[in-house]
This record gives structure tokens, sequence and C-alpha cells, in this order.
């Protein structure tokens, strides 16, 4: 049943974004067109370039913002508005309700960050042509080599991969903690909401003082030294990858866990 809440999911947000993505992309290439042919020509490609950087803003702006609520518009209106009715009628947990909507956030925000990369290259090849071509292959060939070199790399790579993941993945479960926590408020939730995901990020900075304070930091200061001046840097670059996964996943669980016991203990529907 995820599967078939996962398909849906990824149709209704993609009828909406997608579109914009592609239109983001299309902007990029007009842009990096009426860049070079405005140094080759003049007159009214000077007037296309500067209505063409426009519009790539506002599209890069709207690609940003739009991304960010339709995913909380979808959790909202899906299972905590009208919409709620039937998708917890549905056979279906709290839980596997609150997977499908972390990993379409998460989805989403891969996808969308791969269009900005994608749009940033598109305007410097149609800019300059082959040159960046060429030299963003050379660049790509070198990253592939380096990665493939040893089976550290890859180790490397795959677990900065799973942080990305994994990061992607704690912010959408804060957000959506925090609305979950701001629907208990009645008539005020989204002031409700707002203040709890201020008190959720004040909150963490709290637990990162009080475990700088708690943990030696001389003892951890010489054992940091130590790895770093060590000439193989990749039991140190462990140690850091291995602390910050754990908290973001102890993050991400409570976060998960406090949306999943409001929804299933105290769910309150529009």
């Amino acid at each position: 049943m995820l599967g078939t809440l996962m398909k849906y999911e990824f149709k209704a947000v993609g009828r909406l974004l997608l579109p914009l993505y592609g239109a983001w992309i299309l902007t990029a290439v007009i842009l990096g067109l009426s860049f070079r042919l405005y140094r080759t020509t003049s007159g009214i490609w000077q007037v296309i370039m500067t209505g063409s950087t426009t519009l790539y803003g506002l599209f890069s702006a709207a690609a940003v913002i739009l991304t960010a609520f339709i995913l909380i518009q979808r959790f909202y209106k899906n299972l905590l508005g009208n919409e709620g009715y039937f998708m917890f009628a549905l056979p279906v947990t709290t839980g596997k309700h609150l997977l499908n909507k972390t990993i379409s956030a998460v989805v989403w925000l891969f996808i969308g960050c791969a269009a900005a990369i994608l749009t940033g290259l598109i305007i410097s090849v149609a800019d300059e042509g082959t040159q960046v071509f060429h030299t963003f292959a050379q660049f790509w060939n070198d990253v592939v080599r380096f990665i493939f070199s040893d089976g550290k790399s890859v180790l490397m790579v795959l677990e900065v991969l799973a942080l990305a993941i994994l990061y992607c993945g704690e912010v959408a479960a804060k957000i959506y903690a925090a609305i979950a926590v701001g629907h208990q408020w009645g008539s005020h939730r989204v002031l409700g909401a707002i203040g709890a995901y201020i008190g959720f990020g004040i909150l963490e900075l709290i637990l990162v003082s009080i475990l700088g304070r708690v943990a030696d930091t001389d003892r951890i200061s010489g054992l940091i030294t130590w790895l770093i001046n060590d000439a193989d840097h990749f039991f140190s670059c462990q140690m850091w990858l291995l602390g910050i996964f754990i908290s973001m996943a102890v993050l991400l669980a409570a976060y998960w866990f406090v949306t999943w016991k409001l929804l299933d203990k105290r769910l309150n529907l529009e």
C-alpha cells in the first residue's frame, strides 16, 4: 500500500513542480544564448538579456518557494485537512503515511537541487560554448577517477550521499513535526507551527551547548588534533561523518515520533 501512496503522491506533486522546473530550465537556455548574442550583436538582444535575466531570477525564486510550499501544503491538506478523513480511512498505518510524505519530500528536494545545477550548467555552456563543456567534462572525468581510485573514496562518496539524504529527511521531519504541533493550537495553527519550528531550532542549540559542556573538551580537542595531524585522514573523516550521521538520525527519529504521536493519538481534522 505504501507503493500506491507514493505513486499518487509523486503524480500529484509532479503535475505542479515538473512544469515549473521545465520552464526554469527553458529560461536558463534563453539567458545563456542572450549572453552570447549580446556580446556579438546589439540592439534587441540587450533587451532580451535584461528580460531573460529577470525572468530567470523570478523562476529561481518561484522554484524554491513553491517547492517548499507545495510539499508543506500536501502534508497539511492530505493528513490534517478535509482529505484526512479519506486518507486515514485507508488500510494504511499512520507511520506509512508519514513515510510516504517524507520520502516524497526528500526526492523532490533532490530533483530541485539537480534542476538548479542543470540551469547553471546550461547558462555556462550556452554562453561560453564548447569550452565550458570540455572543461566540465574534464572536471567530471577527474572526479570519477578520484572516486574510483580506491575503496575509501567510493565509501566516502556513498557516506556523503547518505548524509545528504538523511539531512533532507531531517528537514522534512522537522517541518512536519512543527505543523503537527501547531495543529493542536486551534484557531492559531499557523502561528503555532511557526512557533514550534523556532522552538525546535532553539532546543537543538541548547542540546548542542549541553553536550559540549558535558564532554571533556580538552580530551576531545587532543583526539581531534591527533586525528587531523595523522598522515591518514580517513579515520578522522569517518569519525566526523559518524557523529554527524548519528546526530541527524536522532533528530529525524525524534521529529518523526512527535509527528506520529500527534497524528495517531491526537488527530483533530478540520
